[in-house]
This record gives C-alpha cells, structure tokens and sequence, in this order.
C-alpha cells in the first residue's frame, strides 16, 4: 500500500504541473467564446489532483483500519495489455476511418474487453456516447472531428 501512497503523491505532482502548464496557455482577448483554450486542459488537471487526493485518501484509511497487500486484488495483465492495445490501434484508427466510426468500435470493444456480454446493450451505448460527443464538438463547440471514411 505504500506504492499507493507512492503512486498517489506523483500523480498529485503530475496534476499540479500539468494544471500549471495549464494556466500558462494564452487565451486572445478577442476571444467570444464561452470555452476557451484553457478550460479542457483546466478540467483535466483539477480531475488530477482530485485522482491523487482521493487515491492518497482511500490509501491511508485502509492502512490505519490495517490492510495488507494480501488485501489487494492481482492486476489482470492480460486485461489491462488488451486494453492498451485497443488504444493504440484506435489512435491510429482514428484519422482514416474516422471519429464516429472509430470511436464506436472502439468503445464497444473495450466493454467487450472489460467483460460486457450484452453485445446489443454495448453497440448502442457506444454509438450513442460517440454520436454525443460528436455532437458536442462539432454542433456546440465548432471543432471538427475526424470524417473519415463517412466524408
């Protein structure tokens, strides 16, 4: 448990640069918009600190109630490898094949991954979060998404 501590305090180093970082992009006072180029990179970095608070947290109540490592679960390595290689052929999936089509499969076969077996359940909740999103940034926020293959 104290690699959980270990883990926690770095991640709330990395939250507290990547958040500084953050603040240093510059935003043109001409600027309209409601959303500006900070507030992703903002909204990412306070989720950060709140990661590493909350893990820190959890870590150091278990070990004052006395757990073990015995306590933890074992890490599925198989999982967690078929996971990230799912991401890997979805970024470079992405730009040929396009954002809703690739974020669909995508999304679907990571719930596979993670142990889903209702197929009907995993292909409409995937379409739905990628046209969602889609709609976000193309409709609400004017930032363009990968066409693809659908042009």
């Amino acid at each position: 448990m104290k690699n959980d501590l270990l883990i926690a305090g770095i991640i709330l180093v990395f939250g507290a640069a990547y958040l500084a970082g953050a603040f240093a992009i510059n935003e043109p006072n001409t600027s309209y918009s409601a959303v500006g180029p900070r507030f992703f990179p903002i909204l990412i970095g306070v989720g950060m600190l709140i990661s590493g608070a909350w893990l820190g947290a959890q870590t150091w109540r278990k070990q004052r109630a006395g757990g073990t490592f015995a306590d933890l679960e074992e890490m599925d390595w198989r999982t967690w490898g078929a996971a990230a290689l799912t991401l890997l052929i979805y970024i470079y999936a992405l730009v040929p094949l396009g954002y809703l089509i690739a974020t669909t499969a995508f999304l679907f076969v990571e719930a596979r991954i993670f142990g889903s077996h209702a197929w009907l359940r995993d292909a409409i909740v995937s379409v739905a979060i990628a046209l969602l999103v889609y709609g976000f940034f193309n409709g609400l926020l004017k930032i363009g998404l990968p066409t693809g293959l659908l042009g």
